[in-house]
């Protein structure tokens, strides 16, 4: 009934109630990806209008009821992070945003879980090189993770593993990307929950490359 009444309301006072009501149809019955596109119209269509707030939040929360398991592709959450940003540098003023910053930190969370994850798994595949890179993206895309110490350690792992998994010719340089990576360890790491295998590995790495002629 709402889609025939907006096409006969097209251009006269009540469409802006009409299609407001039509996106929420869509919400309540759990269709989030139809709402969050008529949510967003509506804002473009009607960008004097007084609701426009509640339809540019709703837009964005409609993202976040996709936003899955962290260990399912992450891309609604990603889209949602967007838009509540969106919304919150529109509206700094909403009494909303201070709920766009929690619901945008709950979905960082799941991205920062997906991505310590990832890089995991390769660690236990035995994909070293791969496990060392991701590790270290990691800690790029999340300063402060709540997975560092953790993430330092097993890259420091995989780092030692690639370089006696190397051939000769490769094994003095990963070798001393190794050391590196233990004295970095051993020197920023506050917790340093892993303090003596990290010595051992660093102590295992200065001995493979004294015998390399290092």
């Amino acid at each position: 009934m709402y889609e025939l009444s907006i096409q006969y309301f097209r251009g006269k006072a009540e469409a802006e109630d009409i299609y407001f009501n039509f996106a929420y149809t869509y919400y309540n019955t759990s269709d989030f990806t139809t709402a969050s596109q008529y949510f967003k119209t509506f804002c473009t269509t009607f960008q004097n209008s007084p609701k426009r707030e509640e339809a540019y939040f709703m837009s964005a929360y409609s993202k976040y009821k996709l936003s899955p398991s962290f260990r399912l592709d992450q891309t609604p959450s990603v889209k949602a992070i967007e838009e509540f940003q969106e919304f919150i540098n529109a509206y700094p003023n909403s009494p909303r945003v201070v709920q766009c910053n929690k619901l945008i930190d709950e979905m960082r969370a799941k991205l920062e879980q997906k991505s310590f994850n990832q890089a995991q798994q390769y660690f236990d595949m035995g994909y070293y090189e791969s496990a060392v890179r991701s590790f270290q993206n990691h800690l790029g895309n999340f300063p402060g993770s709540s997975f560092e110490e953790e993430a330092q350690f097993l890259m420091i792992k995989s780092s030692y593993e690639l370089a006696s998994n190397s051939v000769i010719e490769k094994r003095e340089e990963r070798y001393n990307e190794t050391v590196t990576l233990c004295n970095k360890y051993l020197e920023k790491i506050s917790k340093k929950s892993f303090k003596n295998d990290v010595k051992q590995i660093l102590e295992k790495s200065l001995v493979q490359l004294k015998n390399l002629g290092a």
